[in-house]
């Protein structure tokens, strides 16, 4: 069982430009991201092994993270997409999706939450996981070499 992840794509909605937009909605632009990965880059998310993924927003409204996933027999088990303030603290905002959510080759998985206020440069957290996985496990997919300049891997 096995689904890869590639963070972080952290979408913000502004009335401000920012240059560029990943996903042509009005409103909606990409404030952080991090799109390298590599097999060596891998950790597992289940059997109770969670993952979060430190930034510093510079705008102020989060409206979703786009993650990259694929899946190998996931069977029903959900994964969840959460941000913290404190990496073990209450959610801010969450959502989950089911393993027929995901699919079956590697592509952008968005998860749209329901819109957060954040304030630009504190400290967030992306936190991953899949409570109800065991025995199997989701796979998230980073860099080894840490290219992600305004936050971590936890």
């Amino acid at each position: 069982m096995r689904l890869r992840i590639a963070l972080v794509l952290l979408i913000v909605e502004t009335m401000l430009c920012s240059g560029f937009v990943i996903i042509a909605v009005a409103q909606d632009h990409v404030d952080q991201q991090q799109t390298d990965f590599s097999d060596l880059g891998v950790a597992p998310v289940g059997d109770g092994y969670w993952y979060g993924q430190s930034f510093k927003p510079t705008l102020n409204i989060l409206t979703r993270v786009e993650l990259y996933l694929d899946k190998t027999d996931c069977g029903d088990a959900d994964i969840i997409v959460s941000i913290r303030s404190e990496l073990n603290g209450d959610d801010l905002t969450s959502i989950s999706k089911t393993s027929d959510q995901i699919p079956d080759d590697g592509s952008w998985v968005e998860f749209d939450f329901p819109d957060i206020q954040v304030t630009p440069e504190d400290t967030y957290y992306v936190v991953v996981g899949a409570p109800d996985l065991y025995g199997g496990e989701y796979c998230i997919w980073g860099s080894e070499s840490d290219p992600y300049n305004r936050g971590c891997l936890w």
